[in-house]
C-alpha cells in the first residue's frame, strides 16, 4: 500500500449508526450534530414507537432509512428484522448507539455489531423512580444492557439506575438538543411579546403521566386567586383529549382561560415557547422532558415536577421553580411569581444558560469520554 492511500484510509471519517425506534427532532439534533463534527452518519430506524408525531425541523445532513414490517405477522416481523440488521452490517460502523435496548431487534442488532467489533452503546433515560421495580424484570433489563460497552444516560439518577443495573461505565448526555435551533426560531416571538400579554403553556400529550387533570385543577386554583390572570394554551395530542376538553366545558373559569389547540409542528413550536409566560409541566412520570430544555433555550421559566429528570436544569428561583404537583398552594404561588415582571425578566435571563447544559454538544462531549475510556481498555 502506498503512502498516499494509507494517509487516505487515515483520514477516512468515523461511521457512526444512530439506532431507534422512531427517529424524531431530538434524534435529528443529535444525528445532525455528529455529522457536523465530520462523522459519517446513518440513522436506521425499526419503527415500532407509534406514541408520537414527529416531524424534522430542517433537512437532514445525514443519511436515514426505516427499515420494518409490512405486517405485523411473525413472519414479516423475521424478514424485516434481517433487512434491518443487514443495513447495520453494511454501514459497517465504527460506532453504534442504540435507542430502545428493551427491543428485541435492537438487542439482537447490539449482539451482531459488538461480535463484529463495534462499539456499541446505549442511550438510557429511564430512572429507578419512575415507577415500580419488580426483581425479576430487573434482572432481565440487566441482561439486555449486556453486549453495551458503555450507557449515554439523560441525567444522574438514570445513570444511577443504569449503574444498579451493572452498567459502569455511563457518561451524561441530558437528552441532548440543539438549543441554538430553537433559540433562534425562538427570538422574533420573544421580543415581540409584551410581558402583560405573555401565557401559561403546557406542551404534552394527553396522556395520564403528563397529569393534565391535576394541572387544570392547579390552574383553577390559581385563577380563582389572580387579579389578572394569564391564559393557559394547552398543545398536544392523545387519548386523553376528550377528557380534557370536557373538563374545561365543566368550568366557567377554565373555559375563559383554556385553549386547547392540538398538535404544532416543530418549526412552529420555538414561537410557541418564545411568546409564553412560564411552561407548566407537572408530569408524574417523566423521563426528562426535553419541551424544559426547549423553554429555557427561549428564555422561558419553568415550573415542573420532581418527577422530571429535567429538574437538572431547573433552580427554584433562578429559572423557575421545582413543585410537586400536589402540593397545590405551592404551585399556585410559583405561578403567581411568574407574574412579577422584575423576577420574570431576571430568571428569563438566567433561561439559556441553563438550556446550554443539554445542548448537542453536551451529547458529543459524554460520546467522546465513552470512546476513550473503551479505547484505554483495549
Amino acid at each position: 500500500m502506498s503512502a498516499l492511500s494509507i494517509e487516505f484510509a487515515a483520514e477516512a471519517p468515523q461511521r457512526v449508526l444512530y439506532a431507534c425506534r422512531a427517529l424524531g427532532v431530538p434524534d435529528h439534533d443529535r444525528c445532525s450534530g455528529l455529522a457536523g463534527s465530520g462523522r459519517r452518519v446513518l440513522g436506521l430506524v425499526w419503527p415500532r414507537d407509534r406514541d408520537y408525531i414527529w416531524d424534522l425541523p430542517v433537512p437532514a445532513r445525514f443519511e436515514m432509512r426505516e427499515v420494518g414490517p409490512a405486517r405485523d405477522t411473525g413472519v414479516g416481523w423475521a424478514r424485516a428484522a434481517l433487512r434491518f440488521w443487514g443495513a447495520a452490517l453494511r454501514f459497517r460502523p465504527d460506532v453504534a448507539l442504540v435507542y430502545g435496548y428493551q427491543d428485541p431487534v435492537l438487542l439482537g442488532l447490539a449482539v451482531l455489531l459488538r461480535a463484529r467489533g463495534t462499539l456499541v452503546l446505549s442511550m438510557n433515560d429511564s430512572k429507578f423512580d419512575d415507577y415500580g421495580r419488580r426483581v425479576a424484570r430487573e434482572a432481565l433489563k440487566a441482561l439486555f444492557l449486556l453486549p453495551y460497552q458503555g450507557i449515554l444516560a439523560a441525567t444522574p439518577r438514570a445513570a444511577d439506575y443504569a449503574r444498579f443495573l451493572g452498567r459502569r461505565r455511563v457518561e451524561l448526555y441530558a437528552c441532548a438538543i440543539d438549543t441554538g435551533r430553537v433559540a433562534a426560531g425562538a427570538r422574533e416571538a420573544f421580543a415581540a411579546a409584551a410581558f402583560g400579554e405573555r401565557y401559561f403553556l403546557a406542551v404534552a400529550r394527553f396522556v395520564p403521566k403528563k397529569n393534565h387533570m391535576r394541572l387544570l385543577d392547579l390552574y383553577e386554583g390559581y385563577l380563582r386567586r389572580a387579579a389578572a390572570p394569564r391564559r393557559l394554551r394547552l398543545v398536544g395530542y392523545g387519548g386523553l383529549e376528550g377528557q380534557v376538553a370536557a373538563r374545561i366545558a365543566a368550568s366557567e373559569l377554565l373555559s375563559r382561560h383554556v385553549s386547547l389547540e392540538g398538535y404544532r409542528s416543530a418549526a412552529e413550536m420555538p414561537a410557541v415557547l418564545g411568546g409564553a409566560l412560564a411552561l407548566l409541566l407537572p408530569s408524574v412520570e417523566e423521563q426528562f422532558g426535553i419541551v424544559v430544555t426547549e423553554a429555557l433555550a427561549c428564555g422561558v421559566p419553568v415550573i415542573l415536577s420532581p418527577a422530571c429528570g429535567a429538574t437538572v436544569l431547573v433552580e427554584d428561583f433562578v429559572n423557575g421553580f421545582v413543585v410537586d404537583p400536589e402540593n397545590g398552594e405551592g404551585w399556585i404561588a410559583a405561578m403567581e411569581r411568574m407574574g412579577s415582571e422584575p423576577e420574570w425578566r431576571r430568571m428569563s435571563a438566567r433561561c439559556p444558560a441553563a438550556a446550554r447544559a443539554a445542548d448537542t454538544a453536551v451529547f458529543l462531549g459524554a460520546l467522546a469520554r465513552l470512546e476513550a475510556a473503551a479505547r484505554r481498555k483495549e
